[in-house]
């Protein structure tokens, strides 16, 4: 087994991740947030999901998922021009709110584009130093995948973590308690 076959088990499995956070979640409950500032699921997951597909644009130079298989139509939205370019709005995320088996099916082909990358590499080219505007210096290739899979993780984990606290107030109503009368 070598660093491929190793990263891809890695992002099989965070992509299962996706669709079990997912789950069977109605756009209501995507849009949940704990807190008024705080970000809702399907916020979470569409960043999670956009970061993954541009940093593989860092590594083969290829444009994103997102753009060649034109999924800003499907989602029915403008098409931004890089997964980095700035942040989106709530009324630009409410789009996944109300198709998340579309964000398991763009998270699907990210996953296939993954695939065929890795399928692609050598030790060596996983090896090869690269760029991130962002970042102060050049990292491997392999790094630079070792930190999706961690950022998308950060985010699952936040996500799962929203899920609970949905749960547990769906289960502990407020309810009014009435004043006992007086004799």
């Amino acid at each position: 087994m070598n660093a491929a076959n190793v990263l891809q088990m890695q992002y099989d499995r965070m992509a299962q991740e996706f669709t079990n956070t997912l789950g069977n979640l109605g756009a209501q409950k995507l849009a949940w947030r704990p807190a008024p500032r705080a970000n809702d699921i399907a916020s979470m997951l569409w960043h999670s999901a956009r970061a993954w597909d541009g940093y593989l644009n860092f590594l083969d130079g290829a444009a994103e998922v997102f753009v060649t298989q034109d999924w800003a139509t499907r989602f029915g939205m403008s098409q931004p021009k890089n997964a980095f370019d700035g942040v989106y709005s709530e009324a630009q995320v409410a789009f996944v709110r109300a198709r998340p088996k579309l964000l398991v099916e763009y998270v699907g082909a990210i996953l296939e584009r993954t695939k065929n990358f890795l399928d692609a590499s050598s030790a060596d080219q996983l090896a090869a130093l690269v760029k991130i505007p962002w970042w102060p210096e050049e990292k491997p290739k392999a790094f630079v995948l070792a930190h999706v899979i961690r950022h998308s993780y950060e985010h699952l984990g936040e996500a799962q973590y929203v899920k609970g606290l949905m749960k547990e107030k769906s289960i502990k109503p407020k309810v009014k308690r009435q004043k006992a009368k007086r004799k």
